[in-house]
């Protein structure tokens, strides 16, 4: 390979008399500020944007082999909402490349800044910029309300040439004591949640198993820092090149050091964690809204290698009461793993196409793997998506820079060719998303595909993109050029192939965007040879390492240098596009490994090639709360873990973990022992448990995935969002919630039957049993107690700790206790429970949403609130869904905190919600004590009847009824229809209807109250 040139010794820095980052200085503002001197605001109250003209006051102190630092830039700062602002700063004689709005649209803001404004209110901005000096590259950006400062670029330069930028931000301490910052976000990697100081986060595309400090899958050059105030804000630098981002030794310092490209930089002002994620996916987009089946439990495991392997695992799961939702087959169905193809020996399309109608009749689902790679068949008819590809130019090329021979013949340098790489089916070419025909090319082979075997789902794999060799591989001896046999992998890092494969030691100069623009584009001498080299792999490997050689071209003359890390984002938009195109209705299932800032609007995600160990189970949590931060709701790591043998006890608490995670798959790999959880009668019975459940929970996840949909929130959050002003809440990264009821307190140590639990402020009842378990009082602001506190919880093997906050409330499945929860399919269909958790005010609201499951506009949300004595419920109607298609502004749900929820808010139109129980917990519970909660001491004095508890249903008010306390009393349900049943001993009240439930139209409330209970 070719040799990489000498990188700046650390003895030669030290020996440089001025700093490494170039500087410049203002030259001309538009429109001008209204004073100069230093400092001076820039006037962004009242324009769409103010253009900055910089010049080039020092050179960058790098070797030559940098290239030039450009005499001018152009600096724009668009104010384009109260909470986001736009940064974007280029060559000013020549264009870089930058991420097209085709492929990550910049989605307008709900309400934008108004450049011409009514009054002062329409354009209040939550931000100001003040440049510090402007005989230097000196900025801040701040918080309007408090002085806090964003971004920071003070005495630290900017380095802006074609092939380095590197450019810095001051970090704000994390806490008064002077703490490294709280930083959170920038992947894909494995690490703790709060980013630490001292490492660097390298983002470029790969295929690796997970291992911490090295870049995998995905590049999101996103983070959020939580000040000591307890205020966030988020920094996105949207950019697809290549980079590593540092965070300096002292906690103080991030420094973003970018091979290529422009600098587009946008900032969120929060103030909280979630606005913070709600503002960043209003840019990128919302997550995609999920099919209900895929909140159920899935298996999948590379090595059932023939239909009848995969009819045994489905038959065991229902010989073993196990609840099964979808089936996934990995790569053992292909015909010598080529895409779209069936080995009709293993997998006979006729008999696989029957197995996956019966799975339906079953209300069970199969998704199946697709690789991005076509393999290369030079004997034209022997693979139509080959011949075809090859026949329009749709697979991304390579320039000749020698004379070379292949199959047809001689190769001069200059001429194109299709790249060739080497994955499972051998040699290989990659469809170019660049291509204008590469969409109906890929939805061709897709419809042909889902027409021969119905699946559900589609899991994109290898996408980043993957190969086993370094560079091209057109020249490989023939005898290599077969599939991958089982004996042949290990997943483990194999060593370098001894095959000799020629690369492009350099390259033509390339034209990396169109040229019609007003500015000549830069120019790369060598994409291959950056001066600077990103720590790729860890190793700072070479940028082709096991991928597309970064000198490949795509359609335009693209370069992969500039685009290599779109490349399973491409294919994301692309897939998501053909499955609409088919199945207009339907919502698509997509799991991808490739992912881009953006990715979520179309496909899920899983964490990757784990391990069976218990690190790697540990490490799943930050792995998902990233992704939430990221856009990516619906997430899990693989179960049991992917890669080695997992032990019974492995299993058990993974599966119990697991069952709390977005996505919940149990997936293994090739030559690794069974690890379904009927393998072992222990694991059965807790997983049995667990995802009983979770399935009794979808009605809750539906909705919290309804609600990230539309507004960005987050999935499952981490801890600290309850009180970001505490920094021992900040540095857990062991727990994690649900929404933000559910606090998930796992077993994450191999012979742990103990869990040392941190409780914020609040009730906190055992989502097991109902009674409450702990107590922590709020701290006084002016104390050094934040409010949260350590309690020692039992985790037998078959629990962990798993509670419900007091304040919430939750939708479950309304089904009996004891009944087997097969499919997804019985909840969808059932009658809810409406679960109430008392906080110390016995107040709590929660919601609920449901619609048909399809993408048509017919969902119903349910809003429910408790005051002491009365619980209410009423039915609004709900935005569209979001279609990434024709995404375009919306308008903010509208906020009915405000509102008597017992008063009817919805209309006929509405889809009924049929309540089979409601339960309370924490009604009239004497003093708590705070901390640990021992049994009986979560008891009432209060007693309540059967005929003290009154349901109405209530109509909307008529001029007949007059009064809505009319209305209630002719809407009473009569009591007959249902029974109470209350518990002192653990302040629980339960009200039970028929069978199938209440009835309550949309155009209807529901109340119950039991008042009378607590004042007599």
């Amino acid at each position: 390979m070719a040799q990489h040139p000498k990188r700046l010794a650390p003895s030669l820095a030290k020996k440089l008399t001025v700093p490494l980052t170039a500087d410049y200085r203002v030259l001309s503002s538009s429109p001008p500020a209204a004073s100069r001197d230093a400092p001076f605001r820039l006037p962004l109250e009242h324009t769409e944007h103010l253009l900055l003209q910089l010049g080039l006051v020092r050179k960058a102190g790098l070797p030559p082999n940098y290239g030039l630092d450009p005499s001018h830039l152009t600096a724009k700062f668009h104010p384009q909402s109260s909470t986001r602002l736009c940064i974007e700063i280029e060559n000013a004689h020549r264009q870089a490349w930058k991420v097209p709005h085709a492929i990550v649209p910049r989605l307008p803001p709900k309400r934008p800044h108004a450049p011409h404004p009514v009054s002062e209110s329409d354009v209040s901005l939550d931000y100001e910029v003040v440049w510090n000096d402007p005989a230097s590259f000196d900025f801040s950006v701040l918080r309007k309300s408090s002085g806090e400062k964003l971004f920071d670029t003070s005495s630290l330069g900017l380095t802006m040439k074609d092939q380095y930028i590197e450019f810095a931000t001051h970090l704000s301490r994390g806490s008064a004591q002077g703490q490294t910052a709280n930083l959170f976000g920038l992947g894909e990697n494995v690490g703790p949640l709060r980013r630490t100081p001292g490492t660097t986060t390298t983002l470029w595309a790969r295929d690796h198993p997970c291992k911490p400090d090295t870049n995998l899958y995905g590049c999101h050059p996103f983070f959020m820092q939580v000040l000591p105030s307890g205020s966030a804000h988020g920094v996105f630098l949207l950019s697809s090149n290549g980079m590593d981002i540092v965070f300096s030794p002292e906690g103080d310092r991030l420094t973003y050091k970018v091979i290529g490209g422009a600098i587009e930089l946008y900032i969120f002002t929060g103030p909280s964690p979630q606005q913070v994620i709600q503002q960043y996916t209003e840019l990128i987009g919302r997550p995609c809204m999920i099919p209900y089946f895929a909140q159920g439990f899935h298996i999948c495991r590379w090595g059932y290698d023939t239909l009848d392997k995969v009819k045994d695992v489905v038959s065991n799961f229902e010989e073993n009461s196990l609840p099964l939702e979808a089936m996934w087959i990995d790569i053992d169905y292909m015909k010598d793993y080529k895409c779209f193809t069936f080995d009709e020996e293993r997998f006979p399309v006729k008999l696989l196409a029957e197995y996956a109608n019966q799975l339906h009749a079953q209300n069970q689902h199969l998704v199946m793997i697709l690789d991005p790679g076509i393999k290369v068949q030079y004997q034209p008819g022997l693979y139509e998506p080959y011949d075809e590809g090859v026949a329009k130019n749709l697979f991304v090329k390579r320039r000749i820079t020698k004379l070379e021979e292949e199959e047809n013949g001689m190769l001069h340098q200059g001429d194109l060719v299709d790249f060739v790489g080497k994955v499972w089916p051998g040699k290989t070419t990659f469809p170019d998303w660049f291509h204008p025909e590469a969409q109906a090319y890929w939805q061709k082979y897709i419809t042909r595909w889902l027409q021969q075997v119905s699946l559900d789902g589609i899991w994109l794999d290898m996408n980043e993109a993957a190969s086993f060799h370094d560079g091209d591989c057109s020249h490989i001896e023939s005898s290599e050029d077969r599939p991958v046999r089982v004996e042949d992998f290990a997943m483990a890092e194999t060593e370098d192939s001894d095959d000799e494969i020629i690369m492009s030691s350099q390259s033509d100069q390339l034209h990396i965007i169109d040229s019609s623009g007003p500015k000549p584009p830069v120019i790369y001498a060598n994409p291959n040879e950056p001066p600077y080299r990103i720590n790729n792999n860890n190793e700072h490997a070479e940028l082709g390492f096991r991928t597309i050689s970064p000198d490949a071209l795509h359609y335009g003359n693209v370069i992969e240098y500039d685009v290599h890390s779109l490349y399973g984002h491409m294919e994301a938009i692309a897939t998501y596009n053909a499955l609409r195109e088919l199945q207009p209705n339907k919502k698509p299932f997509i799991l991808s490994r490739s992912t881009f800032p953006g990715s979520g609007r179309f496909v899920c995600k899983w964490n990757g090639d784990n391990w069976s160990t218990a690190a790697d189970m540990k490490a799943s949590i930050p792995g998902l709360l990233n992704f939430q931060f990221f856009g990516i709701t619906m997430i899990g790591a693989d179960i049991g873990g992917f890669g080695d043998a997992a032990s019974e006890e492995l299993l058990i608490r993974w599966h119990q973990l697991g069952a709390f995670y977005p996505f919940m798959r149990n997936h293994n790999c090739l030559n690794n022992p069974p690890q379904e959880p009927y393998i072992y009668k222990a694991l059965t019975e807790v997983t049995r448990a667990y995802v009983d459940m979770r399935y009794r929970l979808l009605p809750y996840w539906y909705t919290l995935f309804y609600r990230s949909h539309q507004d960005g929130s987050m999935v499952c959050s981490p801890i600290w969002v309850l009180d970001p002003t505490d920094p021992d809440l900040l540095s857990n990264d062991e727990q994690f919630l649900v929404g933000e009821a559910i606090l998930v307190s796992p077993a994450l140590e191999l012979n742990q039957t103990v869990v040392h639990a941190r409780f914020p402020a609040g009730r906190w009842y055992d989502l097991h049993t109902g009674v409450l378990e702990a107590f922590v009082q709020q701290g006084e602001k002016s104390t050094q107690s934040k409010g949260s506190t350590v309690l020692t919880m039992d985790a037998p093997l078959n629990k962990i700790p798993v509670h419900l906050r007091g304040g919430h409330i939750l939708p479950r499945a309304g089904i009996g206790r004891g009944e087997f929860i097969r499919t997804t399919s019985q909840v969808r269909e059932a009658p809810i429970e409406i679960l109430v958790a008392l906080d110390e005010m016995e107040c709590a609201r929660g919601e609920y949403y449901h619609d048909d499951d399809s993408f048509a506009p017919n969902g119903t949300l349910v809003r429910f609130e408790a005051r002491p004595g009365v619980l209410s419920m009423s039915s609004f109607a709900t935005e569209d869904p979001v279609d990434p298609l024709k995404e375009g502004p919306k308008a903010s749900l509208v906020d009915h905190d405000g509102d008597d929820l017992g008063v009817p808010q919805g209309s006929k139109a509405l889809g009924p919600t049929y309540v089979q129980s409601i339960v309370v917990w924490g009604v009239g519970m004497d003093h708590v004590t705070p901390g640990k909660i021992s049994d009986g001491d979560s008891k009432s004095s209060s007693q309540v009847e059967p005929h003290q508890v009154r349901v109405s249903i209530v109509d909307v008010v008529t001029p007949t009824t007059k009064t809505l306390q009319h209305q209630r009393e002719l809407s009473r349900v009569n009591p007959d229809e249902f029974s109470v049943q209350w518990d002192s001993a653990s302040s629980q009240l339960q009200v039970q209807f028929r069978r199938g439930g209440l009835k309550v139209r949309g155009d209807q409330a529901l109340e119950v109250d039991w008042t009378e209970a607590l004042v007599a």
